[in-house]
């Protein structure tokens, strides 16, 4: 009898255990990361600074980030996280990281920033 009870315990709560692992399965809420693309854009960072303090009525005390950020938010893109960006002041290498639709419309404004005047 007392087998028999054991057996009976341990089926109903694997059935439980069972049942409330689907519940949790199909009731959980979906999150869904954006899917992110990786670019790379060569630029001479003389010019582009240069031309990025010229296009903006920028407070002195602004850095090149907050500027180039500021500069393609007033273009259209948007480049606030999850999207990032980097730039190797060194190398020139300006690195993106943002949805396609939006990696679609960083080279215009980087060829604005990069062209000689």
């Amino acid at each position: 009898m007392k087998t028999s009870s054991a057996i009976v315990i341990a089926m109903c709560g694997l059935a439980l255990a069972s049942v409330a692992g689907e519940a949790s399965r199909t009731n959980a809420p979906v999150s869904v990361a954006p899917q992110l693309e990786i670019r790379f854009f060569k630029m001479d960072t003389n010019v582009f600074y240069a031309n990025l303090r010229r296009s903006q009525a920028s407070v002195t005390n602004e850095t090149n980030w907050e500027l180039l950020r500021e500069f393609f938010k007033r273009q259209g893109v948007d480049l606030y996280p999850p999207s990032a960006f980097w730039l190797n002041d060194r190398t020139g290498m300006l690195m993106v990281r943002a949805k396609p639709e939006i990696l679609t419309n960083i080279p215009p404004v980087v060829e604005k920033l990069n062209a000689r005047k």
